[in-house]
């Protein structure tokens, strides 16, 4: 049996397959944790996995600023090269709201 305590409620896995199941969980957060920091043209942080054109928002970030990119903690974004304009990142917003798996709970004993 697999816990997890999320924002707004539990969710409780049961699986003769549990232990790959937390096999599987553990090494995506082992790897979402090798994320590399990066800053994106709005100054506010991102993680971005090595090799890849998507970040995860690390924080809100929202102005009246047309010119500026909107979006909320664990947002996905998707980096968008723009030629001549090297200083900056551009990117879009590709899927909204992302659980962060380092700030789940877990409550069950291994």
């Amino acid at each position: 049996m697999l816990e997890f305590n999320l924002t707004n409620e539990k969710l409780i896995l049961f699986s003769a397959k549990a232990p790959q199941v937390k096999h599987l969980i553990d090494t995506f957060i082992s790897e979402i944790k090798r994320v590399k920091n990066t800053h994106t043209h709005t100054h506010t942080h991102t993680h971005t996995l090595e090799d890849s054109d998507y970040v995860i928002a690390e924080r809100n970030f929202v102005t009246d600023d047309r010119s500026m990119l909107n979006f909320h903690k664990g947002d996905v974004i998707r980096l968008q090269v723009m030629d001549g304009l090297d200083k900056y990142s551009y990117g879009c917003v590709v899927r909204k709201k992302v659980v962060f798996l380092e700030d789940l709970k877990r409550d069950t004993p291994d």
